[in-house]
């Protein structure tokens, strides 16, 4: 069985293994995430920013494990990662806090 193993590059441990999926294996997700897109097209613009800001509180409520994890599977200093993990939790949280809704991109468009 084939699997992908995570090194840290500065000490060459070996963080984790992760088996490879099967043909068979990735056709089901595929499957699934049809499913789901269905799915999620039929809750609206405004459920979706909902949900998608709960996942941005858990990623924050993370970001210590976040930032260890990306320096050690990077080799990067930890005050780096711990920027990159902010930024990018700033960065999502502004867009879902930014993005108008498609009501309001209509009224723009039509007053334009």
């Amino acid at each position: 069985m084939s699997m992908l193993i995570s090194i840290n590059p500065t000490n060459y441990e070996v963080l984790g293994r992760i088996k490879f999926s099967s043909e068979e294996e990735i056709m089901q997700i595929v499957k699934k995430a049809h499913f789901a897109k269905n799915s999620w097209k039929t809750i609206g613009f405004e459920e979706r920013v909902k949900l998608l800001k709960k996942v941005v509180e858990k990623f924050a409520g993370k970001k210590e494990e976040l930032s260890l994890l990306t320096t050690k599977e990077m080799g990067m200093p930890i005050a780096q990662s711990k920027a990159d993990v902010r930024d990018a939790i700033d960065y999502f949280t502004w867009y879902l806090d930014n993005t108008p809704f498609p009501y309001q991109l209509r009224t723009h468009v039509a007053q334009s």
